[in-house]
């Protein structure tokens, strides 16, 4: 169920550590404390790839959604199965920590960007200096 939204791009290897009232964590929700199946109670956030307990939690405000809703529409969207297989475009959950964030990126103005990339270049020179004298110094030893 998880598999299609998975992206090579982010992998589950570098998952942000973010707190959420519903997030899976070793298989459990860590509000209710609940096992889950998440295969049918799981949902992948697009932008971290964190599991979220989506439905059936003690907690009814951190539900993602109404169980018939979530499993009759919701996740087959997601999944692209179940008669969405053949639909045009694609469904994807974010948290609200990737929602905040994709927020904060796109309240930064250009010249903000601009700013933070050359800042970068800086710190790439900086680096690509260092790393170049270490070398040098290297293979003077090594000659004499």
């Amino acid at each position: 169920v998880l598999s299609k939204l998975d992206s090579p791009l982010s992998p589950a290897a570098s998952q942000p550590k973010i707190t959420a009232p519903n997030i899976i964590l070793d298989g459990q929700c860590n509000t209710c404390k609940c096992s889950i199946d998440v295969s049918t109670h799981a949902i992948q956030c697009l932008g971290c790839k964190n599991l979220f307990h989506a439905i059936g939690c003690e907690d009814e405000a951190s539900c993602v959604a109404a169980n018939s809703s979530f499993t009759n529409h919701l996740l087959p969207a997601v999944n692209k199965s179940r008669g969405y297989e053949k639909r045009f475009g694609c469904f994807f959950f974010l948290c609200n920590h990737c929602i905040t964030k994709k927020e904060e990126i796109a309240t930064v103005s250009q010249n903000e960007r601009v700013d933070i990339l050359e800042r970068k270049i800086d710190a790439m020179q900086t680096d690509f200096r260092d790393e170049l004298v270490e070398l040098k110094s290297m293979l003077t030893d090594v000659i004499k």
